[in-house]
């Protein structure tokens, strides 16, 4: 009797142990697949940010939009962390690795900090990388003007899917039962939606959009072969132009100086596009002003 019950106690503590080795087997694969998918992720969205980087050409971008670009998954992971209000071990390790490997200007303490406790360098964080109904970080800004500078509208759904499966996989990490998922994403893609459409509601964006269309239907200067580079703003009849110089973009050979002027606003801020004309004036070399070249 003593045997029996002795060797039922040894079979039922083996399946225990077997059951507990298999489920520990299930929870590293897990992780392990978390962890590629949100690599993946990190890796597709430093993709498509260095695209619109490169066919934007050499438009005076600031120096920090390339630094700046490492800390875009950082955002996404931090609108994770925010949500559960702590950082849970695997995170942790991910984390670390990440901010070791891309050297962004937060160590990891401050990154902690300033997501979490809303502390030390979190005013300069919610400047660079706050997406808000009604703020927009200055990364933010300058990403929208490089979708319409380079008209891959495609991207910001791009850049929102890959946002959203690096929010998913790092909550995973953390707990394979998260729920904060969904919530987080749909914040994201309504925040990016609304402001990259406000950005196209401003009259610097107006103007390069309208000289783009007009030079691919005047002179069949395609978007994606081009590179429109700003000068020097001017003023005539007391309205403001944004002045543009054309170039191809494989030989940069120079294909004109346009100056678009800039759009009057109504009294909320839209562009008053019933009661004010478009207006495109051309560089003219050998007489030295500007000829009118497009109205509306």
């Amino acid at each position: 009797m003593s045997d029996s019950w002795f060797n039922s106690l040894l079979l039922a503590l083996g399946l225990q142990m077997r059951r507990e080795q298999k489920a520990e087997r299930t929870r590293q694969e897990f992780l392990r697949q978390r962890r590629e998918e949100l690599i993946h992720a990190i890796t597709a969205l430093q993709e498509i940010l260095a695209t619109l980087i490169l066919e934007s050409g050499p438009i005076g971008l600031p120096t920090e939009i390339v630094e700046s670009t490492k800390l875009v998954p950082l955002y996404a992971m931090g609108e994770v962390l925010s949500a559960q209000g702590a950082v849970l071990p695997e995170q942790e390790a991910v984390l670390k690795t990440f901010i070791t490997q891309f050297n962004p200007v937060y160590n990891y303490a401050q990154y902690i900090q300033a997501v979490i406790n809303r502390t030390g360098l979190y005013e300069q964080y919610w400047d660079i990388l706050a997406l808000e109904e009604d703020h927009c970080g200055t990364f933010w800004q300058t990403l929208f003007e490089l979708i319409y500078r380079t008209r891959l509208l495609d991207a910001i759904q791009t850049i929102d899917n890959q946002l959203s499966l690096i929010v998913v996989n790092f909550a995973f990490l953390g707990d394979p039962e998260a729920t904060i998922m969904e919530p987080i994403c749909n914040r994201m893609l309504n925040h990016l939606n609304r402001n990259v459409n406000s950005c196209q509601q401003t009259p610097r964006i107006h103007a390069l959009m309208l000289l783009q269309q007009v030079l691919l239907e005047q002179r069949n200067l395609k978007i994606e072969d081009h590179f429109l580079l700003e000068d020097t703003d001017i003023v005539q009849d007391g309205r403001k132009f944004y002045v543009f110089t054309v170039h191809e973009k494989t030989s940069l050979a120079f294909c004109g100086k346009f100056a678009v002027r800039a759009i009057k606003c109504t009294a909320d801020g839209r562009l008053d596009y019933k009661n004010d004309l478009d207006v495109i004036d051309r560089w003219n070399d050998t007489k030295h002003e500007y000829e009118l070249f497009y109205q509306v």
